[in-house]
């Protein structure tokens, strides 16, 4: 039997009851309790929309749930929801907030899984068992494969254990991306790494260390002298007083981290050391000049500062040049070639390479209207005898001078000696018949030809030279 209750005929002041399904349309007041069903014995209450296909609310008393139509939605303090839920604080100035909240102390997660039809694709909440709040493509917080942050602020991506504020992990390669200019409209939008240390605010005395890692939009940007589309690091510092440059780039390498219980760990050591004026020392810290290298200790070579030149010929045969220094001017002087080298010095193979072998001359050039850096303008050789020539490739002496100029007009060696009441030359060998200096005794010169020189004053004198019996 139903009861029927239209529009509003149906208001109580006091404890209603209907033994009996009831029908009620149009409004309906209840002043007090309204109980449906008695001693755990419950009904299903449904309520039913106005115009929406499904647009119910239903308890369903045989599973206790309370069940919305798949037309229906809940505002809460918004009487127009746009969404399944809808929360809105309607005081200015005040936050809207979603609490969930557990009763297990410290053991229970707290959490919202999203799931597609029978599948769960994502989990978010706080992981009470690690005290972490997570954001993980998974079927529950306990994952690495997403985004945990713990309590200490520490924020991993790949790991549930992250080691510092940001700590990326992955079985496989790992990149960070920052990507810049994405639209490709505006070539000051750079991609940037700044890192701060020793922190004062703008203006407080104190020393700010300044460090960023990026990439240059249009040229002059960032620092100066910077080049389009460049990748750069900078280091910079601030001090209280004076104008004077700072920041200091150091590279590290060797110690051990330590990680391995079997080995102590051991700091590393600078290699490198870009100074703020711009000097490069390696293994020096303190470099006293644009570069230099400091060696080791030891005696010979053990101890010496090494700069190496090589080639990566696979077969280096005659002529091949091993490496180079090249000296010349960054000014072009109204012409093109005051930008060539105007000086070189060169390692030049002598011969094949083999296993038994590396015969090398060092060259050394010099130019006046060309690059230096050519066969042509050779001035002087250290062949692989050790051999020195000047004027010439092949030298047959140990030191062997060709002024190959037939108006050259210039003499081939000058002997300058300042110290007047010293001799010229002096030569040293064994005195003896036979011998590059032999003793006169009772033998004679006979003279065949004459050495021309010239002497101070612009004297002209000869030499006279024979044979002798």
């Amino acid at each position: 039997m139903a009861n029927d209750y239209n529009n509003t005929d149906w208001t109580e002041d006091a404890n209603t009851k209907a033994s009996a399904s009831s029908n009620i349309e149009g409004a309906t007041q209840l002043n007090n309790t309204l109980t449906i069903g008695v001693n755990d014995t419950g009904y299903d209450v449904k309520f039913f929309g106005d115009t929406a296909t499904n647009g119910y609310m239903v308890w369903d008393a045989s599973t206790d749930d309370l069940i919305l139509g798949s037309s229906s939605k809940i505002g809460i303090g918004e009487p127009h929801p746009d969404a399944l839920l809808h929360i809105r604080e309607t005081t200015d100035d005040t936050a809207a907030y979603l609490r969930i909240e557990t009763a297990n102390n410290g053991n229970g997660d707290i959490g919202v899984l999203f799931q597609e039809i029978t599948s769960i694709k994502a989990a978010v909440g706080y992981d009470a068992g690690r005290d972490a709040v997570a954001l993980v493509h998974a079927s529950g917080l306990d994952s690495s494969n997403g985004i945990n942050i713990l309590s200490s602020g520490n924020v991993g991506i790949g790991t549930k254990t992250p080691d510092a504020l940001l700590h990326l992990e992955s079985s496989t390669d790992t990149a960070l991306i920052i990507r810049a200019d994405s639209d490709n409209s505006g070539e000051n939008d750079n991609p940037l790494i700044h890192l701060q240390q020793d922190y004062r605010a703008a203006g407080v005395s104190g020393v700010l260390a300044d460090t960023k890692i990026g990439m240059i939009g249009d040229a002059e940007q960032i620092y100066t002298s910077s080049i389009a589309n460049a990748s750069y690091i900078t280091a910079q510092g601030s001090i209280s007083t004076g104008d004077s440059d700072t920041g200091t780039i150091q590279f590290a390498t060797g110690g051990n981290n330590g990680q391995d219980t079997d080995v102590t760990a051991r700091l590393a050591t600078a290699r490198m050391t870009i100074a703020a004026s711009g000097k490069v020392g390696i293994g020096t810290a303190a470099p006293a000049t644009l570069l230099e290298i400091l060696g080791g200790t030891g005696t010979g070579f053990s101890g010496s500062g090494t700069l190496r030149l090589s080639n990566a010929d696979a077969s280096i045969v005659d002529n091949d040049v091993l490496g180079s220094l090249q000296f010349a001017s960054k000014s072009d002087g109204g012409g093109d070639d005051a930008l060539l080298p105007g000086a070189a010095i060169w390692a030049e193979a002598e011969g094949t390479y083999t296993a038994a072998g590396n015969e090398t001359a060092l060259v050394f050039a010099t130019a006046t209207t060309s690059t230096a850096l050519a066969t042509a303008n050779e001035r002087m050789r250290i062949d692989k005898n050790g051999k020195v020539g000047i004027g010439l490739t092949s030298p047959t002496a140990q030191l062997h001078i060709d002024q190959s100029s037939t108006s050259g007009a210039i003499p081939v060696l000058t002997l300058d000696q300042a110290d007047v009441s010293e001799e010229m030359m002096e030569f040293l060998c064994v005195i003896g018949t036979g011998n590059a200096i032999e003793e006169v005794a009772s033998k004679s010169l006979t003279t065949t030809h004459f050495i021309k020189v010239t002497i101070q004053g612009g004297l002209t004198r000869y030499f006279p030279v024979g044979t002798i019996a």
